[in-house]
């Protein structure tokens, strides 16, 4: 792709978050109100999910528009409506041993759980810009990062949120907690930054490419990100050094994880593609594209043994899916099939 498509591009994804993805995404769906903490029909969820974590094996979260927040349990077979307390868009979550967790949106709107996900309640992000990411190494060290290289950071839960921000205008999509101390983060034309003393200063990361990267995922020392045109870079010192990964698929990829091992990505047109070593190489998932024309916009992974691996992904009208070891399993309110893909 040009330049010029490729800034094209990047100013197009630009508009749709400043947009907050609803003015062309709500006139799909009107549904009806539903009671909060309520036990809904898995055909109840048809708003566009923005991102989701899986809590356990058996229990995982979907979230995005309209401040809407869903619970899946056993597999994918009861869906439960959590109230949310706001109507704005939310872009990220992020869960620290199933009851702490943290959800990031539109306008520095920051909620807090210290019940699995059963109640939220705002934090005091002190910004007014739009937080994409949000990541915590544990119960009280995290960071979240969005709008004009905004960044914040906490080491008490998020009682306090202090300002540790790039002090440019450089859209950060992606962040992840390596530490107490580290954490790394990701964003437009392919930059990538990097702490080592809690955000007091940030270096930038010499990038292996100058496309835009929505998403960054971890597991140790092992990091992913990918983005624009289906780009895909790894590091495997904890952010140090990156290199590219090994894909021919050129779509634009909004999310990604990594867990034992096994790394999955997500992106346009259905796009689902899996890594067995780590990053390193590639390959679609076969048949994704053939029941999927829309977007996909999370995917989160977590260990269920060694050598194992579930997980979950969300994207555009409710669609989601549920991963079990390189398998895909859909779960779609539209008629655009079901099954497993191999």
């Amino acid at each position: 792709m040009s330049n010029g498509g490729t800034i094209m591009q990047t100013c197009i994804w630009r508009i749709l978050s400043c947009l907050l993805f609803v003015p062309f995404l709500l006139v799909w769906f009107k549904l009806p109100p539903c009671r909060a903490g309520a036990l809904v029909s898995e055909n109840f969820v048809k708003f566009n999910v923005f991102a989701a974590a899986v809590l356990s094996p058996e229990r995982s979260v979907f979230l995005g528009e309209g401040g809407k927040i869903f619970f899946s349990s056993h597999g994918g077979q009861s869906w439960t409506s959590v109230e949310s307390g706001t109507s704005t868009p939310l872009f990220a979550v992020d869960f620290i041993a199933a009851r702490w967790g943290w959800i990031t949106g539109t306008s520095g709107t920051l909620l807090h759980s210290e019940d699995g996900g059963e109640t939220w309640s705002s934090q005091k992000s002190g910004t007014d810009k739009h937080l994409f990411s949000i990541d915590f190494y544990d119960q009280h060290h995290g960071c979240a990062v969005g709008d004009w290289g905004k960044i914040i950071m906490t080491n008490d839960g998020g009682t306090f949120w202090r300002q540790t921000s790039l002090g440019e205008d450089v859209v950060l999509y992606g962040v992840v907690q390596l530490s107490a101390q580290s954490a790394c983060a990701v964003g437009e034309m392919g930059r990538i930054f990097s702490t080592q003393d809690k955000g007091v200063s940030w270096q930038e990361i010499e990038s292996p490419v100058n496309t835009t990267l929505f998403c960054l995922g971890h597991d140790g020392p092992i990091l992913c990100a990918a983005g624009l045109d289906g780009a895909i870079i790894r590091s495997m010192d904890g952010g140090a050094s990156w290199q590219k990964s090994l894909t021919r698929d050129t779509q634009s990829l909004y999310g990604i994880c990594i867990c034992e091992q096994r790394a999955w990505a997500v992106g346009d047109a259905g796009t689902v593609l899996l890594s067995t070593d780590g990053g390193i190489t590639w390959n679609s998932r076969k048949g994704s594209r053939d029941h999927l024309p829309f977007w996909l916009s999370t995917v989160s992974c977590v260990s269920s043994g060694p050598g194992s691996s579930v997980g979950v992904i969300g994207g555009a009208k409710g669609i989601t899916a549920r991963l079990e070891n390189g398998i895909v399993h859909w779960r779609k309110p539209q008629n655009t099939g079901g099954e497993g893909l191999q």
